[in-house]
């Protein structure tokens, strides 16, 4: 974990802001997994589903919507999201990823419900202690710690799995949504003898290019699964790139606006350091007819959306490449913090991190 260099008031530790953070990256990412997992498998209806399992919890009292609405009422101090997921209690939240009816969407990452539930049994008094400003137990921290060094492995898998992107080949080159933009691809794969598949490029005049692939969640993924791009569990994802010898780039803030009524059906958006490319991921339980409309709509704001480089990569001398990258990765992480937690930024792993990339997924620890 990085080194603190806050200046703490003298009644505050920097052993309850590293607990604080810990638990933040916990919680943060478990919304995340149950936001996924759920809405690759029930597409729109999936908030109805979380709604069945907290009132098969009794964890219905209070109303995730109505809690939204109460912190949009305050339009000065208001947060960007707007998924009722992110204003439920952790409580609320882990009903929802322990449901009967849900469980088994989230084992692959997570082992046995038994173990993973003792472990936030454990958990919560620490973060009640933490949330309400209470002294912490000299070995909180520790136990918080040692709780994610054991769920590392299973988030990595989570990550990793988002990104294990397949491409379209063989018969699954009939999938209908492929077949609609297939003359819009820079890049394609070809069989080059029985069986054999090879990527092939063609971008010459093309000012904007489209990759359309899809992935497929660990709960979902088997044989039966790899053969179509489509059902529970399975997502796409569309690439729109400006090509690199143009030296131009999206108006990625423009983008967004213009594509916002668009986003409640997505999955996620990614947002690029160099402004050069924008990713899209649909669940593919979404109907094709909504899957189309929505790429196209996105491909016409992508297109309309080029403009020039503010500086060219090639005008960057060699010192400072890394303080021109930072700055741009700054302001796109900037521009994420104006939208809810959909838009992904450059330094969020759901955008880098592959199946071939062995790390800690929370740090070290």
């Amino acid at each position: 974990m990085a080194q603190l260099t806050l200046d703490l008031p003298c009644e505050v530790s920097r052993e309850q802001v590293r607990l604080f953070v810990r638990l933040h990256q916990l919680e943060t990412w478990i919304r995340e997994m149950v936001y996924m997992e759920m809405k690759c498998n029930f597409a729109d209806a999936w908030w109805a589903k979380c709604e069945g399992a907290l009132r098969r919890a009794g964890r219905n009292r209070f109303p995730a919507r109505k809690a939204m609405g109460k912190d949009k009422q305050h339009s000065h101090m208001a947060t960007p999201e707007n998924d009722p997921l992110w204003f439920t209690t952790l409580d609320a939240t882990l009903a929802i990823l322990f449901d009967r009816y849900l469980w088994s969407l989230f084992t692959p990452c997570l082992t046995t419900k038994t173990l993973v539930q003792a472990k936030f049994d454990e958990l919560k008094p620490v973060r009640n202690r933490t949330a309400h400003a209470r002294a912490i137990h000299p070995d909180d921290l520790r136990r918080v710690e040692n709780i994610l060094s054991d769920l590392d492995s299973g988030f990595w898998k989570f990550c990793t799995s988002y990104n294990h992107v397949r491409p379209f080949i063989a018969n699954r080159q009939s999938d209908p949504v492929f077949r609609h933009f297939a003359d819009r691809m820079g890049g394609g794969y070809v069989e080059v003898r029985s069986g054999v598949w090879a990527e092939v490029a063609n971008r010459v005049g093309m000012v904007m290019d489209m990759g359309l692939g899809y992935s497929i969640r660990p709960f979902s993924a088997g044989p039966r699964s790899e053969r179509s791009a489509r059902g529970r569990g399975v997502f796409y994802r569309a690439t729109f790139s400006v090509a690199h010898s143009t030296g131009r780039c999206f108006r990625t803030a423009d983008v967004l606006t213009r594509t916002e009524g668009l986003h409640g059906s997505l999955l996620y958006i990614h947002i690029d350091s160099m402004e050069a490319m924008i990713t899209v991921t649909i669940p593919s339980k979404t109907s094709t007819r909504t899957v189309i409309e929505i790429l196209e709509q996105f491909y016409d704001a992508c297109r309309g959306g080029i403009r020039g480089a503010v500086k060219p990569e090639a005008q960057v001398e060699d010192g400072d490449y890394m303080r021109w990258y930072d700055q741009h990765t700054a302001r796109s992480v900037a521009l994420g913090a104006e939208w809810p937690h959909y838009v992904l930024t450059p330094v969020n792993p759901l955008t880098f991190l592959e199946p071939d990339q062995p790390c800690g997924f929370f740090g070290s620890l």
